[in-house]
């Protein structure tokens, strides 16, 4: 599918308007798992259970099918759930969370009231803090960043030695310094990930190297607005040329 063609207003509002349906659609097929479920109908099938039937017949991975059969369990139990499942405020993750956690039914009620809206993480955080538990913390990365992790170990480098380096090379000038101290955070989305300093007027037009026109972007949106002011192509491929 080409969708070159669609301004950009209209590929964002298109897609929003396809996650509604999707959210609805997995509400419908949650309901009609649910009386799969009820009627045993995969015994027809020849399949042993809801699962077999979800993973062979109807092509799902085993931890996408998984998640679907406990959700439209849950609806079976908690039908007022269906709604937010519907809307996107409840999702998979958050309600097998839920029926993990919690055995009480008054208890997955309350709690399914309390997780909407929530990420999977946000929950995850809530429900320690209910059950009075440790924090713990993950890490992600990418294949290449895990790889040098593993070298940088076997080599006993001091990892945080290498990011004390890495921040003084990266703020040699004092100009990048007081701007990473007055934004601290992407100046488009606000997220804290791989933030790179963007020249607000590029050097290519006579910007300058001045606080007042660099600014922190995060990656992604560095990236977006080099599509947008066509330095680089759109689809995933280029890199960002400097500016």
């Amino acid at each position: 599918m080409n969708l070159k063609h669609l301004t950009d207003q209209t590929l964002l509002a298109d897609t929003k308007s396809l996650v509604r349906q999707e959210h609805a659609l997995l509400a419908k097929i949650l309901w009609h798992l649910k009386e799969v479920d009820g009627r045993r109908l995969y015994s027809e099938l020849k399949y042993g259970s809801l699962f077999d039937y979800c993973t062979k017949e109807l092509g799902y991975s085993e931890s996408s099918a998984q998640r679907r059969i406990i959700a439209a369990r849950a609806l079976a139990q908690f039908p007022e759930i269906a709604p937010k499942i519907e809307s996107g405020t409840l999702t998979l993750a958050t309600v097998a969370l839920v029926v993990s956690e919690f055995k009480d039914p008054a208890e997955k009620r309350e709690m399914f009231i309390k997780v909407e809206g929530l990420s999977r993480t946000k929950a995850v955080a809530l429900i320690d803090e209910i059950k009075d538990r440790p924090k713990t913390y993950t890490v992600t990365m990418d294949e290449e960043t895990f790889k040098l992790w593993q070298e940088m170990q076997q080599l006993g480098i001091d990892l945080k030695k290498v990011v004390a380096q890495a921040k003084k090379t990266k703020l040699n000038t004092p100009s990048k310094r007081a701007v990473f101290q007055r934004d601290q955070v992407c100046q488009q989305c606000g997220s804290i990930h791989r933030l790179e300093f963007d020249h607000r007027k590029p050097k290519g037009l006579g910007g300058d190297n001045t606080p007042a026109n660099l600014r922190v972007l995060c990656r992604s949106c560095n990236q977006r607005k080099g599509i947008a002011a066509g330095l680089i192509r759109s689809g995933g491929g280029g890199a960002l040329n400097r500016k």
